[in-house]
């Protein structure tokens, strides 16, 4: 029984130094010229980019100056359920998140990338809308 003890006690991990050089660490990526986290969000998708944003307070606006913006429905907002009501409420959504990033997104940037990946609906007019605020931004 003694042996078995052992095992169910918690691991101790070592605490976190109050150094100096940890804390220069934990800021080297916060410490990146805008340029180069630009170019690194650039391989994410928009909404993940918009995630991010609550992680430090110097990115909580960075997704309104993304020269790419990228949307991708199949990858982060299909239901595996695939539930037709489900699809239709979530694709609407998809939808309002596009013109919300549009509507919000610094005039002062110019797009120099858009890429959208979702269903087609021929009824469905916001293709439109995205493509005339994108010509507005050129």
């Amino acid at each position: 029984m003694e042996s078995i003890v052992p095992l169910l006690k918690r691991p101790k991990f070592p605490k976190p130094s109050n150094d100096v050089d940890a804390t220069a660490d934990h800021c080297k990526f916060n410490d990146l010229p805008e340029s180069v986290i630009h170019h690194i969000f650039s391989f994410l998708e928009t909404i993940d980019v918009i995630r991010a944003s609550a992680v430090s307070t110097k990115w909580r606006y960075f997704w309104t100056s993304m020269p790419r913006l990228n949307f991708d429905y199949e990858a982060n907002w299909l239901n595996p359920l695939g539930k037709e009501v489900y699809l239709c409420r979530v694709y609407e959504k998809f939808k309002d998140l596009i013109n919300w990033v549009l509507m919000a997104h610094d005039k002062s940037v110019s797009i120099q990338s858009f890429r959208l990946s979702c269903l087609n609906n021929n009824d469905d007019h916001s293709l439109y809308r995205w493509v005339n605020i994108l010509a507005q931004k050129l």
